[in-house]
């Protein structure tokens, strides 16, 4: 069980979004999260190129932390309570 650290000013932003909550939950055809094991950063950026960004990291404290565009955080919640409210409403 890990957590992450997401910080939105690091997203790749072409549209230009300005809402945190349209940048975080939106689809996009071009836009792919990848998890990278650490130390390989740097290969993956000479295979993409300015086409990714590391928006974030790997915690080992269960939550998850994202910081929106203003800099402060807008979601700060347990992995348990994320996994509750995700899970809840589809009572499985």
């Amino acid at each position: 069980n890990f957590g992450a650290k997401i910080n939105l000013k690091k997203v790749l932003n072409k549209e230009k979004i300005t809402s945190n909550a349209i940048l975080l939950f939106s689809e996009s055809n071009s836009r792919f999260l990848i998890e990278v094991k650490k130390g390989n950063d740097l290969k993956v950026k000479r295979i993409f190129g300015n086409l990714c960004s590391k928006i974030g990291t790997v915690t080992k404290d269960k939550k998850i932390v994202v910081k929106g565009l203003n800099g402060k955080n807008v979601i700060n919640i347990s992995n348990e309570k994320a996994v509750k409210a995700w899970k809840g409403k589809l009572n499985w």
